[in-house]
């Protein structure tokens, strides 16, 4: 699920749910699946950068979005970690 949220200025995509049914966890399609996400995002030239959120204890995921280029923010709302991917080529 997708949206749209602007932040002084700039217009983010905030990416609230990605799921991989846990039979099919492990097995690289949740990898896939973002980089295809991502560069269809980025290709549509709308925003500055992705923005998604993560339980603080899902070591797994973290690992996955840190690999794809996600970086954190330093905002944490409850239990859950904020982390952003930056387009260059669209700020």
């Amino acid at each position: 699920m997708l949206r749209d949220f602007v932040d002084n200025g700039k217009i983010l995509c905030v990416l609230d749910q990605f799921m991989i049914s846990e039979q099919y966890q492990g097995q690289g399609y949740g990898k896939l699946a973002m980089k295809q996400l991502i560069s269809l995002i980025e290709e549509s030239k709308k925003y500055n950068s992705i923005q998604l959120c993560y339980k603080e204890d899902d070591i797994i995921v973290q690992n996955l979005y840190e690999s794809l280029g996600f970086q954190h923010t330093g905002e944490i709302d409850e239990d859950e970690i904020t982390m952003e991917y930056k387009f260059l080529s669209n700020i």
